[in-house]
């Protein structure tokens, strides 16, 4: 009989269980949980929690602190005065088990650091050995934290999962310490780590801002439109990958003009005006304020918001009736309204 079965999980309430991103998103799924039901972080300054396994985190309003990012705890309800893994399922203590007997509620989904407990792969990574466990998790004398009833055996492991999960544990954990790096190159704040996480293992990267910055200056560079007084009049629509635009006979939008028009003389205003507000707010810049401003009143020069305008010689500003009104260009208004344009 495993040393499992009759436990009260010592080891589930002593330990900040470290996670990866691959075994929150795993969760996430499973259970039908937000990022924010499954994983916190746990300050770890002396690298106890880490234990050269977990990568460390920092985040703007704490650079200076290393974190883990960890399973939730929460108070246990029958040990009073001890937390426990926010998943453990409790039994109330009786006569032949005075702690208890607790269970992982969500075994099947658990992160890969607890399939791998109690075990470790030996120094050429090809066997699975156990790995001594202490008498208890935590200091102090409380029982709530004693570990496993005894000791481990090789009979306690299955020969075939027991390597898999750790080989699994090992390659998860290098690729989020590897993604630890790129957080911690310009560290933000903890509440858009969600946002990283899961942008990085869809491969869709979050973009920095001196990369927000260096595409809304190239745009405006190459692809503004100004009218005959010198207003700025638009910025035409960016197709390809390598800024280029497509050609004309390549895309066409019917019954609006003439093929090509979004691309090579036409904008989007909402867009464009999301990426200047966005520009502004990360550099303060009084050009892409300015820019905001110009495209904004011509706009809504006659009172009407429109969805895409031309800007190609004789019909800037042409709108065909299809595009326009639409209810989401009132969202210029509103970042008119934030970056101080229009009270």
């Amino acid at each position: 009989m495993s040393p499992c079965q009759s436990c009260h999980a010592g080891c589930c309430r002593s330990f900040a269980v470290p996670v990866t991103g691959a075994d929150i998103i795993r969760m996430e799924r499973s259970l039908g949980l937000s990022f924010w039901d499954i994983a916190c972080r746990w300050e770890d300054p002396h690298g106890r929690i880490a234990r050269n396994y977990a990568p460390h985190f920092h985040f703007s309003d704490e650079p200076a602190t290393p974190f883990v990012v960890c399973l939730l705890h929460t108070e246990s309800y029958f040990l009073k005065g001890t937390t426990k893994c926010r998943f453990l399922t409790e039994c109330a203590p009786d006569k032949e088990h005075p702690l208890g007997v607790a269970r992982c509620g969500i075994y099947g989904a658990r992160p890969a650091a607890c399939r791998a407990f109690p075990t470790k792969l030996n120094e050429t990574g090809e066997l699975a050995v156990i790995h001594p466990v202490p008498e208890r998790g935590r200091g102090g004398t409380d029982p709530a934290y004693e570990l496993c009833p005894r000791e481990w055996e090789p009979a306690d492991l299955d020969p075939i999962d027991t390597v898999q999960n750790l080989v699994v544990a090992k390659y998860e954990m290098t690729f989020f310490a590897q993604l630890s790096k790129i957080w911690n190159r310009a560290p933000r704040e903890w509440d858009l780590f969600p946002e990283f996480l899961h942008r990085y293992y869809f491969s869709q990267p979050i973009v920095g801002d001196h990369e927000v910055l260096a595409t809304v200056d190239y745009y405006l560079a190459k692809a503004a439109v100004y009218d005959d007084d010198g207003t700025l009049a638009g910025v035409k629509i960016i197709a390809r990958s390598n800024g280029d635009f497509l050609r004309p006979d390549k895309f066409a939008v019917l019954p609006l003009a003439n093929p090509g028009d979004y691309q090579n003389g036409g904008y989007w205003p909402l867009f464009t005006q999301v990426n200047l507000a966005l520009a502004y707010s990360i550099s303060g810049d009084d050009r892409h304020r300015k820019a905001m401003e110009q495209l904004a009143t011509a706009e809504l020069a006659n009172g009407l918001a429109k969805e895409y305008t031309q800007t190609y010689p004789g019909r800037i500003g042409y709108t065909h009736e299809l595009r326009q009104p639409h209810a989401w260009n009132a969202l210029i208004v509103t970042a008119m309204k934030w970056a101080g344009l229009t009270p």
